[in-house]
């Protein structure tokens, strides 16, 4: 038959064909495979043969990270000549340094950073404070230094008090609960408690100022069962917010976030700052002391207070004793 003939034929060219196809797709293949390895070799080379640097903004605020002084300087001698065609320049009084800049017109820019009481040096950007050694992160609580807590409280009587003086402290504890300050992949394990703790401070500071306007009347004080009530609360409530921000950080926003802090420490963190902030009003909290000297007396943080001693170092947290409440 001429037709099966002719079908036979064909077939060893189709086959040839066909393997020339897979061939010439297969050189492509190693030929794109070859140039991504190149490219990745290229890639690694230039990180390894530059300094590294970050750049953030927020709206108009600037922070530059680099470990190159030539281009620290050089981004600073940019900022300082402005943009005239757009009027715009930056406040020589808001820049802050950590080493000494000499601009074009023979100026000089000394460093101005913070440096807390136990030695270690700051620069505060956007309500954070960046150490200019390991680039540990944490709250900025410097602003309150000099100021009545007051200040930055809005409170109004509720027909409830004790469910809204629980209610403001929640609030209140919220916006430094941050998974940023409680990243161990940032900050080291004492930094992490070190937030978790001052962030405490602040909240139990603003406690007191919402018992004297919420709970205060004329006659007898407050009554310290709802504080008790409302500081016991705040503690489980921060446990659950701890790992809470971190488990959104790692979901929604795909971080690699890591916070390494147990329930126990977090609730010894929390009664320690407590005695601490109302000892300083020892006079209205007599019967809450005593609850939360027998609360830190308990056993089970035999090993917590030798643990986070260097934690709870007056000298850390030195700031707060600025803060007039």
């Amino acid at each position: 038959d001429d037709s099966g003939t002719h079908k036979r034929e064909q077939e060893p060219q189709q086959q040839g064909l066909l393997q020339h196809t897979n061939q010439q797709q297969q050189d492509y293949q190693q030929q794109h495979s070859d140039q991504q390895q190149r490219q990745r070799q290229q890639s690694s080379h230039r990180r390894r043969c530059r300094p590294d640097s970050v750049l953030l903004r927020l709206v108009d605020d600037f922070l530059a990270i680099t470990t190159s002084r030539a281009a620290a300087e050089a981004f600073v001698a940019r900022l300082y000549a402005g943009f005239p065609d757009h009027n715009c320049f930056i406040n020589p009084n808001k820049t802050q340094l950590n080493f000494l800049v000499c601009l074009p017109d023979a100026r000089q820019l000394v460093p101005n950073t913070w440096h807390s009481k136990d030695g270690s040096c700051w620069v505060r950007w956007c309500g954070l404070l960046f150490n200019v050694i390991n680039l540990e992160i944490m709250a900025d609580y410097t602003r309150y230094s000099g100021q009545h807590i007051s200040s930055s409280l809005t409170l109004n009587r509720g027909a409830r008090p004790g469910l809204l003086l629980q209610s403001k402290l929640l609030g209140y504890m919220r916006p430094k609960m941050h998974a940023l300050l409680l990243d161990n992949s940032i900050n080291s394990p004492l930094t992490v408690r070190l937030n978790i703790y001052q962030a405490f401070l602040l909240s139990f500071m603003k406690l007191h100022w919402a018992v004297r306007c919420l709970l205060t009347k004329r006659g007898p004080g407050p009554d310290l069962r709802l504080v008790l009530r409302a500081i016991q609360g705040a503690i489980g409530y921060c446990v659950g917010l701890v790992r809470n921000r971190v488990y959104a950080a790692r979901r929604r926003l795909q971080l690699d976030v890591r916070c390494c802090v147990s329930r126990c420490h977090i609730r010894w963190l929390a009664l320690t700052a407590a005695r601490r902030v109302l000892s300083r009003k020892q006079a209205s909290y007599k019967a809450v002391l005593a609850a939360l000297n027998l609360q830190l007396a308990d056993s089970a943080y035999r090993h917590v207070r030798v643990q986070l001693a260097p934690v709870v170092d007056p000298a850390r947290s030195a700031v707060f004793d600025e803060v007039l409440y």
